[in-house]
């Protein structure tokens, strides 16, 4: 095994899902290309478009502009967004086709369809306020009751409902298939953005450059970060059949381990700041280098998971300078120093446990092999 936080030349990926084979290799192509991302949504909604078009037409619609109207509202820029947002153009579809319906029944029947057309509009409205993602329902009745179109009464509903799911369907589809963006790439560069930030905090606190306003604000930059790989897990487990604990487990954990790491450092943060005294100035250097190289190691880590875009097995361990005990290292100064450095020491080690699943986090004293 290499020292240096390499994979090994035996290192075995793990298998993917289709989707995320297909993504990883359509990415490496698009960005050699200097595909951004605009260009890249522009791309998966024109296709996703052309196929909406293509899929009305082969039904024989006699009005395949609602499928392209719905592609349009569906196409999000990740699977996770357009699977909701195409969940609840269904439903709501659903629901607006069926008032519309009744609205041309009663209509036909008992009543004018204007004045059924106003009894149904106002719990429609209140469903569209009462939850915003229901607003379909309303828009379905009104493109339903509301445009003229040829053919039966009856037909025109069912016509339009079988548009917007040509719709919906080409939206998924290509969420899935065009140009997906591996969600692992992103969760792993945003995790060593993420450690990056914790040393940048730690540096400025230990060298008492950073009031208590500067840390909270670091601190919730590094949540809002926290979120987006929440964001991304979702994505991930959208990308496979399997569970993603059993698929990716390092990738799982990840943000476990981030809010560890991050609720120590700001700990070890306001600790000294609130006790500068506590901590003595020829205990600073040691330390702070200490935690730098630490940190850097785990971004340098996630920034190689982020480029190799796949979980790879048997990784070498972290190098033989990994992490000496930064709680050790604090010879003078008070128990609560030490205490809150030693926690902070334990969850970077459990970190490198994470990260480096071939090996262990490694002691001062432990050797690479």
């Amino acid at each position: 095994m290499t020292s240096h936080g390499r994979p090994p030349a035996h290192a075995r990926t793990v298998p993917e899902s289709a989707i995320a084979r297909l993504a990883a290799r359509e990415h490496a192509v698009w960005t050699r290309l200097g595909g951004g991302p605009v260009v890249r949504q522009c791309v998966r909604l024109l296709i996703a478009l052309t196929l909406a078009d293509g899929m009305a037409r082969l039904a024989h619609l006699r009005e395949p502009v609602w499928s392209l109207i719905t592609a349009v509202i569906v196409t999000q820029g990740s699977i996770t967004e357009t699977m909701s947002t195409g969940r609840d153009q269904i439903i709501g579809t659903l629901i607006g086709a069926g008032a519309g319906i009744a609205v041309i029944a009663l209509g036909l029947t008992v009543m004018p369809w204007q004045v059924a057309f106003l009894v149904a509009l106002p719990p429609l409205v209140w469903l569209s306020a009462w939850r915003g993602a229901r607003r379909f329902a309303l828009i379905t009745l009104m493109i339903i009751v509301l445009f003229p179109s040829e053919g039966g009464a009856f037909a025109r509903p069912f016509d339009r409902l079988l548009s917007i799911l040509c719709g919906v369907v080409a939206s998924v589809v290509v969420s899935y298939l065009v140009l997906h963006r591996p969600a692992r790439r992103e969760a792993f560069a945003t995790a060593a953005a993420m450690f990056g930030d914790i040393a940048t905090m730690l540096g400025k606190a230990l060298e008492r450059r950073a009031d208590q306003a500067e840390l909270v604000a670091m601190t919730e930059a590094g949540i809002t970060k926290l979120l987006r790989i929440d964001a991304l897990l979702t994505e991930a487990s959208r990308e496979g059949r399997a569970a993603l604990a059993r698929r990716d487990p390092m990738l799982a954990r990840l943000p476990g381990v981030l809010r560890r790491v991050q609720g120590d450092a700001f700990l070890v943060a306001r600790a000294v700041n609130a006790g500068k005294e506590l901590l003595g100035a020829h205990e600073i250097a040691p330390v702070r280098d200490t935690l730098d190289r630490a940190l850097r190691t785990l971004r340098e880590r996630c920034d190689e998971e982020a480029t190799h875009g796949r979980p790879v097995r048997d990784t070498a361990r972290p190098p033989p300078d990994f992490l000496v005990d930064g709680s050790r290292r604090v010879q003078a100064s008070s128990p609560e120093m030490r205490f809150v450095f030693s926690l902070l020491v334990e969850d970077l080690r459990h970190a490198a446990q994470v990260l480096w699943p071939g090996g262990e986090a490694m002691s001062p004293n432990t050797r690479a092999e």
